[in-house]
């Protein structure tokens, strides 16, 4: 099918101008400048700034609340192994790309809480 079809001609594409005193800071200044002039973008760094940050108290107050309701550290590093493999098998697994990652991951979770 694309065998007959043939291109035209174009033009040469323009010369650029070379600057010999270019500094080796001006490329990341005009990345900055490029991407954080727009405010969607900067919503956007500052949402997933804001959700990183929130769920930090959580993964660093764990341990101590684990330990005051008398858990054992071994159970506890046990239910964590779990869980966050979990998250990993049916992310990356082919049944977890076929069906919604939502669906595969709840049957899972419900596998793994009658296991215990």
């Amino acid at each position: 099918m694309c065998l007959r079809i043939k291109e035209g001609k174009y033009p040469p594409p323009p010369l650029r101008e070379v600057s010999r005193n270019v500094l080796p800071i001006s490329p990341v200044k005009a990345y900055f400048k490029e991407c954080y002039a727009n405010p969607y973008y900067l919503w956007i760094f500052l949402a997933l700034t804001l959700g990183s940050l929130s769920r930090r108290p959580v993964n660093i107050f764990s341990v101590f609340y684990a330990k005051s309701i008398g858990m054992d550290m071994t159970a506890y590093g046990l239910l964590l192994v779990t869980t966050h493999g979990s998250r990993l098998d049916y992310r990356f697994s082919s049944a977890g790309w076929r069906i919604n990652f939502t669906r595969c991951g709840s049957v899972w979770r419900r596998w793994q809480s009658t296991r215990w």
